[in-house]
């Protein structure tokens, strides 16, 4: 067992180090190295969550499809089974809805998430902008401000200041304000709930999904700002 974790652990690790939006293949290959990670070790949580994380990512970059989702919902979900207590696997989870649309789910595991031992000013934007998302623009603004003060400029990550208020032109805005937190974009919180969330096509089931997904491109998803790993790090 000692030896297999210490497999997995640096597939991991090289994993984080491979990550990057440049490129298709940089980003499938550091994937393809959670996947090591955890057949190598099913129990190492942190690997499942970062596994969701770059599944979310491709499809937000269009370079997989619905099944993609599919497999980080069982993923993120099974993390957060295995390390109910680790705040990154709540994010992780979090990050999932709040891209398929389920704010109020999304918002849950985001609050959750700050308020265990161990978070960070990246779990705390990422809340903040699923708070802005949800409407709560003040509550955002807010959070964002903690995670900034008293860092300076070159400290900051670009993708903090990359708001879902401030969109390149080249994507149409849309007032977070007008995206309401009803009983249909509140996900199950159950893998198989998650499922028959989804239309017989397989589209996430808010019509508002594919507008955010395409503002988000614009945003932390562009390239151009290039997120660290350590944005989805655990642990």
């Amino acid at each position: 067992m000692k030896a297999a974790r210490s497999g997995a652990e640096q597939s991991y690790y090289a994993g984080r180090q491979a990550y990057s939006l440049q490129a298709p293949q940089a980003l499938f290959g550091s994937r393809d190295l959670f996947r090591r990670a955890v057949a190598q070790d099913p129990g190492l949580a942190k690997a499942r969550a970062l596994l969701a994380y770059t599944l979310i990512q491709a499809w937000l970059q269009g370079w997989s499809g619905e099944s993609a989702l599919n497999e980080a919902c069982d993923e993120a979900e099974e993390a957060l089974r295995r390390a109910p207590k680790d705040p990154y696997a709540h994010a992780q989870l979090g990050f999932y809805h709040l891209n398929t649309g389920h704010f109020a789910a999304a918002l849950n595991f985001y609050r959750n998430a700050t308020e265990l031992p161990g978070s960070s000013d990246e779990i705390r934007v990422d809340r903040a902008e699923a708070e802005i998302y949800a409407g709560n623009i003040d509550t955002g603004i807010a959070l964002i401000r903690e995670a900034m003060a008293g860092k300076k400029k070159e400290e900051v990550p670009d993708w903090y200041r990359c708001a879902p208020w401030s969109k390149p032109s080249s994507v149409s805005p849309m007032p977070p304000r007008a995206i309401s937190i009803s009983s249909s974009s509140a996900a199950p919180t159950g893998p198989s709930g998650a499922r028959s969330a989804r239309s017989a096509s397989g589209a996430p089931p808010t019509s508002s999904t594919g507008s955010m997904a395409a503002r988000r491109r614009g945003c932390r998803g562009n390239p151009a700002f290039r997120p660290h790993p350590d944005r989805g790090k655990i642990g």
